[in-house]
């Protein structure tokens, strides 16, 4: 078991998709694989163990198919020296954020299409749990009050 997390690459062999996996994305990429709780913190050594089991319950964004490989991330090769900031990709599709919307909001991390996924209705909602019993969390419809969209358990019992 390695002592820090070096940086490696999340490829699909069906499709040119391929993403950097650091210390800090590695968690949103191992609770898509449920192997990692939203609450709970591991390790860089964990990280780096977990993440090659993880990449073959994925689903690749850019085509869909299932399984995805893990690399070693090699600077030289990938133009990481270079002076030009790269285009941010969208975390939900692995495609580049439109100009337009990085210009309106330069922290953004995803494209405009997988952002309006993600807030309808009935959309799960990443990385939040139920704190009562675990499940999933999703944006629900409310007919009452200010606040249109509310976030619900998906477990019928426990709501």
């Amino acid at each position: 078991m390695s002592s820090d997390f070096s940086p490696q690459v999340l490829r699909c062999p069906q499709c040119e998709f391929s993403e950097l996996v650091l210390a800090s994305t590695a968690p949103t990429w191992l609770r898509k694989a449920r192997m990692l709780r939203s609450n709970s913190r591991a390790t860089p050594a964990e990280l780096a163990e977990l993440l090659p089991v993880a990449a073959g319950k994925l689903t690749c964004p850019g085509c869909g198919r299932r399984g995805l490989v893990v690399g070693r991330w090699d600077q030289s090769t990938s133009g990481g020296d270079s002076d030009w900031p790269e285009t941010p990709r969208c975390e939900g599709c692995g495609g580049a954020i439109e100009p337009e919307r990085l210009e309106l909001m330069p922290q953004t991390r995803m494209c405009t299409a997988c952002q309006r996924k993600t807030e309808r209705p009935g959309a799960a909602v990443e990385g939040e749990y139920c704190p009562r019993c675990g499940s999933p969390m999703v944006l629900r419809a409310v007919r009452a009050g200010i606040t249109r969209m509310q976030l619900s358990c998906t477990n019928p019992r426990c709501r």
